[in-house]
């Protein structure tokens, strides 16, 4: 479906991908509101910094051992349509650049003021950023970067405010938590199924690989509306159901997710998925990346 220079490279890998497998998913400037579901997206980051991301500042912050070479991180939450909604809206499974956005969609017009996160929100989450999104911290001064292209794409389509949309997609980031199946084989082979079951059933959770190696999760979650959420709150979870009402749930995905086997539930094809290990030094651009997509013994 849908993200940094060499950090920005992810955003436009994932772009190119995107107009190749999937021209007709996204439906542009509809109004903000107009959907039926959320979809969080989480990278497993040793997996991208040992193909598409090496040298880059994303993956060198990433040091062995912590919380984003050992968890799921944050990609980003994502607006989408059930299946009833996108096959009344064909060919569409989701909106994007929703509203006054729409023209963010243009390559031309992605660094324009409006097409932005506002600076206070990145200032008021970046300490959060470093620990759980690195490719958000990564590019935070970053004009048109990850994080004003996942607020502009899909943050738009929310019908919240910014700093709201942030807050709610870090409040399912902690709800969904890395299970302890894919903690306890980092560096080994783990199947199809057993990561299925972690997560409660093959309809509870997309898994997309990069060949047989895992690189993405998706869960999915209820429409929830709110006012703004400070973020001195953030990490208190009645503050944040008081603010969001306590709607916010995980819920089975939709056909429309669970079979697109292009991207978001990729991993379908193969009994068993490697789930890589960051390496003690990390390979830059112009090293031999004979080690990507193989299991890398510390």
């Amino acid at each position: 479906m849908r993200s940094p220079l060499s950090d920005l490279s992810h955003l436009l890998v994932i772009s190119g991908l995107l107009a190749i497998c999937c021209v007709t998913a996204q439906e542009t400037g509809v109004p903000a509101g107009t959907f039926d579901l959320y979809v969080l997206a989480e990278g497993w980051a040793p997996e991208w910094c040992l193909t598409q991301g090496k040298g880059s500042a994303e993956c060198t912050s990433i040091k062995p051992g912590s919380f984003a070479a050992t968890h799921f991180t944050l990609h980003g939450l994502w607006p989408q349509y059930n299946d009833t909604t996108a096959a009344a809206r064909q060919p569409y499974r989701f909106p994007q650049f929703c509203g006054g956005f729409a023209s963010c969609s243009r390559r031309s017009q992605k660094k324009l003021p409006h097409c932005r996160a506002p600076a206070d929100v990145k200032s008021r989450f970046q300490h959060l950023w470093q620990r759980i999104a690195p490719a958000y911290s990564a590019t935070l001064n970053v004009s048109g970067g990850f994080i004003d292209h996942e607020y502009a794409r899909h943050g738009s389509c929310s019908g919240l405010s910014a700093v709201a949309y942030f807050a709610l997609m870090a409040r399912a980031f902690f709800l969904s938590d890395t299970p302890k199946l894919v903690r306890q084989h980092i560096g080994r082979e783990v199947s199809v199924a057993a990561i299925q079951n972690a997560y409660g059933g093959p309809n509870m959770v997309a898994m997309s690989c990069r060949g047989p190696v895992l690189s993405q999760i998706e869960t999915c979650w209820t429409k929830v509306t709110g006012a703004d959420v400070d973020t001195s709150s953030l990490f208190d979870a009645a503050a944040v159901d008081e603010t969001f009402g306590s709607s916010m749930r995980r819920m089975a995905c939709p056909e429309n997710v669970l079979r697109d086997l292009h991207y978001d539930d990729s991993c379908e094809k193969y009994d068993k998925v490697l789930i890589d290990r960051m390496p003690l030094t990390m390979p830059t651009d112009d090293s031999d990346n004979s080690t990507a997509g193989v299991a890398i013994l510390a």
